[in-house]
């Protein structure tokens, strides 16, 4: 998939609360996008909370997604309806937020 066309479609999903799917570190993960920016790693990355699918760690949780390792990436079809508990607009985690 083209990184650009990835990023905006990331953006939509964003403004238009979209769940995405995708594969990252070789496990399926469904996401409820909230912010798209770079990190304090200088990485391009999506701040999202994962609800479901695989994880090598806990679901449901908040994670960094590195956009570099998405892979398939989709809109389930399904909307959400606004940040699970936790959210953080100005995370220490984000140098930057393009969306």
């Amino acid at each position: 998939m083209q990184f650009k066309f990835m990023k905006n479609q990331i953006c939509n999903a964003i403004q238009n609360p979209k769940i995405l799917e995708f594969y990252y570190e070789n496990y399926y993960r469904t996401v409820e996008p909230h912010s798209l920016g770079v990190s304090t790693a200088g990485k391009e990355v999506l701040s999202a909370y994962q609800v479901s699918g695989q994880s090598g760690s806990t679901i449901p949780a908040w994670k960094l997604f590195d956009l570099n390792k998405i892979t398939s990436l989709t809109e389930s079809g399904n909307v959400f309806g606004g940040s699970e508990p936790g959210y953080q607009r100005n995370s220490s985690k984000m140098a930057s937020i393009k969306c």
